[in-house]
């Protein structure tokens, strides 16, 4: 009798497990997917209000780039062209269909952003400046879209504001 006591006791222990796995497969295979690229952020998540003075410099900017062409590589490529510059290295990766237009793309979370204003100016042309609700990743987005430009040399190292402002910097910037 201790024998059919024991296989029913571990055919019970078989079923429990078999239906808690079933549960968990289940929830794991109609659990949506994750976004493409960086988790989105808004202003509250990347940077912090702080009263500038005079000037925002590139090495108070966080960039994140994302490629939206067919050229391999650009993004990467883009990115390491701006950290050369002094900023800050943010994420990478290829652009959301939804966020690529002609041209390099500027995104931020603040209205009239000076950060955003310095990195469109390393561009030529200088890249279009776009307010948005929420960005992919930290910082200041770059999105580069067909007919983009690396880039371009001789572009300025500062932002000098026409008058003192309160801004969003960067968490990490002293």
């Amino acid at each position: 009798m201790a024998a059919k006591l024991r296989t029913a006791l571990t055919l019970t222990v078989l079923t429990v497990v078999l239906v808690v796995m079933l549960v968990v497969g289940w929830n794991s295979a109609t659990a949506s997917f994750p976004s493409l690229g960086a988790s989105s952020s808004s202003k509250a998540d990347t940077c912090t209000n702080k009263r500038v003075t005079k000037r925002i410099l590139r090495t108070q900017v966080t960039v994140s780039v994302y490629n939206g062409t067919n050229r391999k590589g650009f993004a990467n490529t883009t990115m390491s062209a701006l950290e050369n510059r002094g900023f800050k290295v943010g994420a990478l990766g290829n652009a959301p269909a939804s966020l690529v237009r002609d041209g390099v793309q500027v995104l931020t979370v603040v209205k009239d952003d000076p950060r955003a204003v310095l990195v469109a100016r390393q561009f030529k042309p200088t890249a279009t400046v776009r307010v948005v609700e929420t960005v992919q990743g930290p910082g200041i987005n770059v999105v580069m879209g067909r007919g983009s430009t690396r880039p371009a040399s001789g572009a300025p190292q500062v932002y000098k504001l026409p008058k003192p402002v309160v801004t969003c910097l960067d968490k990490t910037t002293n």
